[in-house]
């Protein structure tokens, strides 16, 4: 898999866990102490979080780090929902 399609990736699980827990994006990087550009980059594959971040992020959103990073959180997104 290319960087940009896992940045992608990385990206769109963060939206996902992000709005299921009721965050806006300038609520979710106050409360990790990141900027909300920092956060929207995250959010449309631009760049990738560190490894600290996504720990903040996982985190904050009640999920794993390897949730937030894997490729295929199909199934983590279906067990969110149930």
């Amino acid at each position: 898999m290319a960087e940009h399609e896992l940045e992608k990736k990385i990206g769109n699980n963060i939206r996902f866990f992000r709005k299921i827990n009721g965050y806006t994006l300038k609520s979710l990087a106050n409360k990790i102490s990141i900027a909300i550009s920092t956060l929207s980059s995250y959010e449309n594959g631009d760049s990738s979080p560190s490894l600290v971040c996504a720990q903040k992020i996982a985190m904050e959103l009640n999920i794993t780090v390897d949730e937030l990073l894997t490729c295929d959180s199909k199934k983590s997104k279906e067990k969110a929902l149930v």
